[in-house]
C-alpha cells in the first residue's frame, strides 16, 4: 500500500501528528503551506473568521499528483471547530475519486464539526474515508499514543470493507 500524508500546520502539532502518522503507516509527509499570513494573534483571529467562512487560499503546492497513492491521509488544526482553508483548498484541487482517506485533525476542543466538513468534501470528490482519528491538547507522548493507537486499529482492519476507523 502507497500512501501520502498530506497536512497543514500553522504552529508545530499538527506537523508533529502528521509526521507520526506517516511513519506509522510507512507513507510520505508532505506538508501544504498557506500562502496568505496566519502568524500572530490578530492573523490567527482572521484565519478563524476565515475558516469559519469556508473560505479559501491561496496553498503550495497547490495539488498532490495522487495516481500513485491507495491511501491519501489528510491533517489539519482545527480553528472555530472548522478545518483550516489551506486544507479545504486542497481537498478541493485533489483527484480522489476512488482513494481511501483517512481524516485526521489536531484540537483544543471540539473537532468532530470539521471531521463531519472533510468527509463530508471527500465523499462528495468520490473518496472513501476508511478512517479518522483527532488529538487534543496535550503532550507530544498523548499525541504520539493516539496516533500509535490509531495506526495499530487501522492496520488490522479489513480495508475491503470501508468500514471508518475511529
Amino acid at each position: 500500500m502507497a500512501g501520502v500524508v498530506a497536512y497543514y500546520s500553522r504552529t508545530w502539532k499538527t506537523r508533529f501528528v502528521a509526521q507520526q502518522l506517516a511513519k506509522a503507516l510507512g507513507c510520505r509527509a508532505i506538508e501544504i503551506s498557506d500562502l496568505k499570513k496566519r502568524r500572530g494573534p490578530i492573523a490567527y483571529m482572521r484565519a478563524a473568521r476565515d475558516a469559519r467562512g469556508k473560505k479559501r487560499t491561496k496553498i503550495e503546492p497547490k495539488t498532490i499528483d495522487t495516481a500513485g497513492y491507495d491511501l491519501i491521509c489528510i491533517g489539519t488544526p482545527v480553528w472555530w471547530s472548522y478545518p483550516t482553508p489551506a486544507i479545504m483548498t486542497l481537498l478541493d484541487n485533489l483527484d480522489i475519486k476512488g482513494k481511501d482517506v483517512v481524516i485526521f485533525a489536531t484540537a483544543d476542543s471540539t473537532p468532530e464539526l470539521a471531521i463531519d466538513i472533510l468527509t463530508k468534501r471527500v465523499e462528495e470528490k468520490g473518496g472513501s474515508v476508511v478512517g479518522s482519528f483527532f488529538c487534543l491538547k496535550g503532550s507530544d507522548e498523548e499525541r504520539m499514543k493516539a496516533v500509535q493507537d490509531f495506526a495499530k486499529r487501522f492496520k488490522k482492519q479489513n480495508r475491503s470493507q470501508k468500514k471508518v476507523i475511529t
